[in-house]
């Protein structure tokens, strides 16, 4: 869940524990296996000034990702919108991205900000993947 009125940077909700500073070290294990990780997500990248050298450093954990598993990490600072259908009908569409995105790598944990991040939007079909 998205809140537009909070600040991101605390991590990733994924599987019961969830990922995060304190426990991004396990994803040493995916090292060689994965070369990409894109994080569709609510503001993981984003530092608050009061959250800077904190738990909630979303460059940080960001930068810690790329370290600790070996892959490139791309992430958004700012909340993302998304349009999605309840019934199902349609694919999520989660639109261009919103506010600027980092590239974070091994070489660069700080991360860069991506001049055009069009090559890392989501497809909404196999036609307008191809």
């Amino acid at each position: 869940m998205c809140v537009p009125a909070a600040h991101g940077g605390f991590g990733l909700q994924l599987g019961r524990e969830g990922l995060n500073l304190f426990n991004v070290g396990l994803t040493a294990s995916w090292k060689g296996l994965v070369e990409l990780i894109v994080l569709f997500a609510c503001a993981p990248a984003d530092t608050y000034e009061a959250n800077r050298g904190t738990w909630g450093d979303g460059r940080r954990f960001c930068g810690e990702l790329a370290l600790w598993s070996g892959a490139r990490v791309i992430a958004a600072r700012d909340t993302q919108r998304y349009t999605y259908w309840p019934d199902g009908s349609q694919p999520i569409d989660f639109g261009a991205w919103e506010g600027p995105l980092y590239e974070f790598s091994g070489t660069n944990p700080e991360g860069a900000r991506m001049l055009d991040p069009s090559p890392y939007r989501v497809q909404r079909d196999r036609a307008s993947a191809a």
